[in-house]
Formats: C-alpha cells, sequence, structure tokens
C-alpha cells in the first residue's frame, strides 16, 4: 500500500510541474488537431480524386506558409516575452503582436493571390474563384490570430484553453468540408481547412481570452516599447520560423511541379502522418521558453523523458501509417508502404533539431539560432527537387535534411558563445 501512495504522490508532483502540465496538455492538443486532419483528409480522400486532393493540400500547404509569414516572428516573442509580464498588463504586447499579425496576413495572402501564375501555376484556377480570393485574404488573418491566441493561452500556463479551442476546431472542420466541398470541390476543400481555425478562434476569444487575460480587450495599435523590446528576438525567430516552415509549404508545391497532382497528394498524406512524430518536440520546446528560459538544467531536461517520449512517438507513427494509410485508399497505401519509414522516422533528428534551437532561444543566442533550420530547409528543398515523382526517396529526403539540420544546431549550440 505504502509503495502504491509513493507512485500516486510522484505522479501527482510529476503533473503538478508546470514544465511537463503543459507540456502534456499541448501534445494532447496537437494530437486532437493531426487527428482531426487525419479524418479531414481521410474523408477528402473518399470524397474527392487524387488531382483534387492534390490541389487542395497544395493550397492549404502555402496558406499555412503564408500564416507563418505573416507572424513576423511575434508567436515565438509571446512565449519569450509574457510569461514575465504581470497579468492586466500583458494588452500592449498582445495587440502589437496581433495587429501587426493581420497587416503581415494581408499583405501576404494578396501577394499569394497576384503571384500565383507564377510561383503556383496548378492552383490558378482555383485563384480565380471569388469565393476563395477573398476567403484567402480573410481567413489567413484569422489563422495567424488562432495560432498566436494558442501560444497566449500556453504563456499563461492555461494551454488547456488551446485544447478546448482546437477541440472545436476539429469538429468545425469536419462539418464545413461536408458541406462546401461538393459545391466548390478544391477550393471548398481549402475554405473548410481554414475556415474552421477561425470558428474556433472566434469562440476562444469570447470564452477563454479573457480568463488567461483578466480585463485584456483587444485592441488595434502598434506600441513602440514592446516593439523595440521584441524586435531583435523576432527578427531572429521570425527567421526560423521561415526555414522551419519551408518544407511544408514548398513540399507540395515542388511535387506538385515537377510530378503531378496525385503525387502532391500521396506526398501531403505522407507528410501529415509522419508530421505526427514531431508533436513531441514541439511541444516541450514551446514549454521550455515558458519555463526555463535557458537555464542550466534545461538539457537535461529536454533530452531525458521527452527524448523517450519522441522514439516512442517515431515508432508509433510509422506504425500508424501502415494501419492507416488504407484508409485512404488502395492508391495511397499501395504507394505510401515503404515510404512512411523515413518520413516517420525523420522525427529522431527532428527532435534533436528542434531541442537545440529551444535551447538557444532560451540562452538569446539569435546569430546560431537560424543555423540548423535554415540548413535543414535548403538540404531538403535540393533533395526534394530530384527525389519527385518517388515517394521513398522523397522520404529520405526530409531524413537527411533533419540530419543535416541537427547536426549543424548541435555544431552552433557548443561553440563559444558571441
Amino acid at each position: 500500500m505504502a509503495a502504491w501512495s509513493k507512485v500516486v504522490a510522484d505522479l501527482r508532483s510529476h503533473w503538478n510541474d508546470p514544465f511537463y502540465r503543459n507540456s502534456y496538455y499541448l501534445i494532447l492538443n496537437t494530437l486532437v488537431v493531426a487527428g482531426s486532419g487525419f479524418i479531414f483528409w481521410a474523408l477528402v480522400a473518399r470524397v474527392a480524386v487524387p488531382s483534387e486532393v492534390g490541389r487542395a493540400s497544395a493550397a492549404v500547404a502555402i496558406l499555412m506558409f503564408l500564416a507563418t509569414l505573416a507572424k513576423l516572428g511575434m508567436d515565438i516573442s509571446l512565449l519569450r516575452f509574457l510569461p514575465a509580464v504581470k497579468e492586466g498588463e500583458a494588452g500592449r504586447i498582445l495587440d502589437t503582436a496581433l495587429t501587426l499579425t493581420a497587416i503581415g496576413s494581408i499583405l501576404a495572402s494578396l501577394v499569394f493571390l497576384l503571384g500565383t501564375p507564377f510561383w503556383a501555376s496548378e492552383l490558378v484556377a482555383m485563384r480565380d474563384n471569388p469565393f476563395f480570393a477573398v476567403g484567402t485574404v480573410v481567413l489567413t488573418v484569422m489563422w495567424t490570430a488562432a495560432s498566436l491566441l494558442d501560444l497566449a493561452f500556453t504563456s499563461r500556463r492555461r494551454s488547456d484553453y488551446a485544447l478546448a479551442k482546437n477541440t472545436i476546431h476539429a469538429l468545425a472542420r469536419v462539418a464545413l468540408l461536408l458541406a462546401l466541398a461538393p459545391i466548390f470541390h478544391a477550393p471548398g476543400i481549402v475554405l473548410a481547412a481554414i475556415g474552421s481555425v477561425s470558428i474556433a478562434a472566434g469562440i476562444a476569444s469570447v470564452l477563454w481570452l479573457r480568463r488567461a487575460e483578466p480585463g485584456y480587450v483587444p485592441r488595434l495599435r502598434i506600441d513602440p516599447e514592446t516593439f523595440r523590446m521584441t524586435f531583435r528576438a523576432s527578427a531572429s525567430n521570425y527567421a526560423v520560423s521561415l526555414a522551419l516552415a519551408i518544407p511544408a509549404a514548398i513540399g507540395p508545391v515542388l511535387v506538385l511541379q515537377r510530378g503531378s497532382a496525385q503525387d502532391a497528394a500521396v506526398f501531403y498524406v505522407l507528410w501529415m502522418i509522419g508530421s505526427v512524430g514531431m508533436i513531441v518536440p514541439t511541444a516541450f520546446g514551446q514549454t521550455l521558453l515558458v519555463e526555463l528560459s535557458g537555464t542550466a538544467s534545461a538539457s537535461a531536461r529536454l533530452f531525458g523523458k521527452p527524448f523517450a517520449l519522441a522514439l516512442a512517438a517515431s515508432a508509433g507513427v510509422m506504425v500508424a501509417g501502415w494501419v492507416l494509410l488504407p484508409v485512404f485508399g488502395p492508391y495511397y497505401a499501395q504507394r505510401g508502404f515503404w515510404a512512411i519509414i523515413p518520413f516517420a522516422i525523420a522525427a529522431i533528428p527532428g527532435y534533436v533539431l528542434q531541442a537545440r534551437i529551444a535551447l538557444l532561444r532560451g540562452q538569446n543566442r539569435y546569430v546560431p539560432l537560424v543555423a540548423g533550420p535554415i540548413v535543414a530547409a535548403a538540404s531538403f528543398v535540393g533533395l526534394l527537387f530530384f527525389a519527385v515523382p518517388n515517394m521513398v526517396l522523397a522520404g529520405w529526403a526530409w531524413f537527411a535534411a533533419m540530419t543535416l539540420g541537427a547536426a549543424a544546431t548541435f555544431l552552433y549550440h557548443h561553440a563559444p558563445a558571441r
């Protein structure tokens, strides 16, 4: 009985540690998003032909990149600076972040729409749909704001609110798909994917934002002092975020342009399943900024239990891929059976990359921070260019890119600080 009581006490102590509790909520949050994404794209694969799936997935990937482009590095700045601000005084940081990213979202989406013939000619027909064009601008703004809400909740150690928001997102995404896809086809798929985020963000703003930040009322303003305080961190983190987002954004488009829409559909499904393995490093990396800020004990905590979870996640993704690919249909199962292996195990070097990035962010070492992500992004795009349309080679291109990026970040992390 005493032994059982000790186990319970240890578990309670582990859960009460904000570092682990916030991380586990983030992991569960991402699992909800990933699980609903799997259901969403499995339904898409069943109701649409592979060519429509390929075009829709490429468009969603580009819009996700636009959202990253529009954040201007303010997402990581929220994690870096908001935890140290007292409740009731966070308005200037939140307002500055939301206003800057709204402006960035509008500009980025307009550039995408105007330049579609040059960098994604396969998507011109979708761009010419007026519902898709208007929806791209409005929903990119909402998508960016929704991601900042998640980080604001995390900064206040209320990742449970982010989990609730994204559960609403998961349910709304499937409902919108069933409503829009039969009418608008590929554009309807895209609008369902990003429109659901807007619904969830609106509900979360009403129900939970004021609980996380008592007395806060959003305003359109840019606070000069906040801008100066966050500029250096935002600039470096912006470069890192863009580099990390390039593979997910450029990958489907490159496959679409170099191969076919069917190739892009298979690639996106493999990428989506494989990315589940990156849940653990992303969650613990975000929590590190909130809880530890690069202290000496950070490295030990990141490469202990969290690394073991990352290994288990990689193996689990591989097995889950073999089980789940047939759900999308025999075409996806046949082409993805062997390719899922490198996509899954890429999470292992990916964990090392993300963990080192988190440590460098916490130590304010902004110049070496960008090395690994840039190496990973550049090597992936270059290797994928020659791998298409072979999905197995595409998977190994991703594994190699993560390995090279992790190696570069490891070397820079152990270089003398300047």
